[in-house]
């Protein structure tokens, strides 16, 4: 017996140049999602504009000129940019109107965002290893912690414990974590991790963190004990986000301008594999319909999905016995416009994704 994690699936690249035109992605550092919308929103590093993305991973600048270097959140109707030099700035997702401007003096480096449930906002400072509260309503702000921090990097609210962790841009960093009750600092754990930059988390406490040191995305639970990888890299993956609808990880790719998107599924305790047999599969649209012609090496359980570029499923198959052989599976799905799409076969305990074009 042996335990297997279905967790890491094929990575989805968000693929715009060529295919949806000019690619606006400028060395992408942070994203979210605007669930009401149906787009993610992504900060370029490199120009400060804030780059829409929508279903169908067409690309167009939601705000400009505004310095939106770093770290995103949405708060509400709002959402909040750390602006690097300038300190933090909101704007209404209807309209892209500023309504939030608190400047930060001095900073030179406002790193990563997050919010408490009470509507402050926290930035991060790694070269002045500080971390800063801001009051969105009065527009003010203040340091909350400047001591036994060093580079504090991806900061991330949890509401369980009225706690900000924070994990920092250093070899074998530690997870910390800021009581807002009293200001108090602690380190949770050393998981062994090193050159941290974003972190989130997913609805069941497993934490995620980014890191430049192994271009990779880690796994922890709660404890923050150890990490396992969840999926590695070209290049360094900056300031990741869970989409809670769609339950996938945003993952920016700073250096090569593009978002990638991890599939989650929840995980399979203790199923005894013995050898993996990869199936051999190919998709295409035909007349209206998703075509996938597929061989099995061994008999399994086959179920058939197809997603938008964000990952929002659009149609499915039910799932069913299929023996050992050659197959063929149609999913009808005549209503779909042309661009990418992503097809999911779930094969058995095993998931594989493939990006298709219907043109």
């Amino acid at each position: 017996m042996k335990k297997l994690f279905l967790i890491q699936l094929g990575l989805v690249i968000l693929l715009s140049l060529g295919l949806n035109g000019q690619n606006l992605l400028n060395l992408p550092e942070s994203v979210v999602y605007d669930s009401l919308r149906c787009r993610y929103l992504v900060s370029n590093w490199g120009d400060g504009h804030l780059v829409q993305i929508d279903s169908m991973g067409v690309q167009s600048y939601f705000i400009e000129n505004e310095h939106c270097h770093a770290g995103l959140i949405i708060v509400d109707t709002v959402v909040y940019a750390a602006c690097r030099e300038y300190g933090v700035r909101g704007f209404n997702l209807s309209n892209g109107q500023k309504i939030c401007d608190v400047p930060i003096p001095g900073a030179g480096n406002i790193n990563d965002i997050t919010s408490d449930t009470s509507g402050f906002i926290y930035v991060s400072y790694p070269t002045a290893s500080k971390i800063y509260q801001v009051d969105p309503v009065q527009q003010t702000y203040s340091v909350i912690l400047d001591y036994n921090l060093n580079t504090p990097n991806g900061i991330y609210f949890d509401p369980t414990f009225n706690r900000i962790i924070i994990v920092s841009y250093r070899i074998n960093t530690p997870i910390q974590a800021l009581y807002l009750s009293d200001t108090t600092i602690q380190t949770i754990n050393y998981p062994n991790l090193h050159n941290l930059d974003g972190i989130t988390c997913d609805e069941n406490l497993n934490y995620y963190v980014s890191s430049w040191y192994t271009n990779a995305v880690h796994q922890m639970d709660s404890s923050f004990s150890s990490a396992q990888v969840l999926a590695t890299f070209a290049d360094d993956p900056a300031d990741i986000y869970y989409n809670p609808v769609d339950q996938i990880i945003a993952v920016p790719l700073i250096f090569s301008n593009q978002i990638e998107f991890i599939p989650l599924t929840t995980p399979v305790e203790e199923i005894d594999h013995g050898q993996l047999h990869k199936p051999d599969w190919r998709v295409c649209f035909q007349d209206g319909c998703l075509r996938i012609n597929l061989t099995l090496e061994v008999n399994a359980e086959v179920g058939i999905a197809i997603f938008d570029l964000t990952g929002r499923s659009l149609s499915t198959t039910e799932t069913r016995h299929l023996e050992s052989g050659e197959h063929c599976i149609q999913l009808s799905c005549p209503h779909l416009c042309t661009g990418g799409y992503i097809v999911r076969l779930q094969a058995g305990d095993d998931i594989y994704c493939k990006f298709i074009l219907n043109i």
